[in-house]
């Protein structure tokens, strides 16, 4: 009996954990997914042809220009073209062999000229095993062109 239970249990907490369905969930990556946007400028004042976006993509939280938006709340930040202050953040896990803590995080900031109607995402990726290296990159969606940053070879 305390097997059978020990099973509902867990089948149970697993049903629970995988039924988040909101901002960031996995369950809604595809184009119907429910996209949080933040808009950093006033609408009336830019056509959509201007606006720049910055998706999180990779990255826990963005500081742009001195405002934090958290990817649990924003997916993308629209913003208007211009040099601004960028800033993310993201969080690795890791065996305790690698790092004793588990978990490292990582951030870069830079100063970008974002141009007018592009779209930039925010990448993170590491090696693996001791003497890891971290790469912060900002990526041009369309062009695919690293605007700021090292991208992972």
């Amino acid at each position: 009996m305390k097997t059978k239970s020990v099973i509902l249990v867990t089948v149970i907490g697993f049903l629970l954990s995988s039924c988040y369905i909101g901002p960031g969930s996995p369950l809604l990556s595809g184009e119907d997914a429910d996209i949080h946007v933040y808009p950093f400028y006033q609408s009336d004042t830019l056509s959509e042809s201007d606006v720049v976006k910055v998706m999180l993509g990779d990255a826990d939280k963005a500081i742009i220009d001195g405002v934090t938006v958290s990817k649990q709340d924003y997916q993308e930040i629209h913003l208007g073209p211009g040099v601004h202050e960028v800033r993310w953040n993201k969080t690795f896990g890791f065996s305790v062999m690698v790092e004793p803590s588990m978990m490292g995080q990582f951030s870069k900031t830079g100063r970008i000229k974002m141009k007018p109607g592009h779209v930039y995402k925010l990448r993170a990726d590491r090696t693996h095993g001791h003497g890891y290296k971290v790469f912060l990159w900002i990526e041009d969606v369309r062009t695919g062109e690293v605007v700021y940053g090292d991208k992972k070879p």
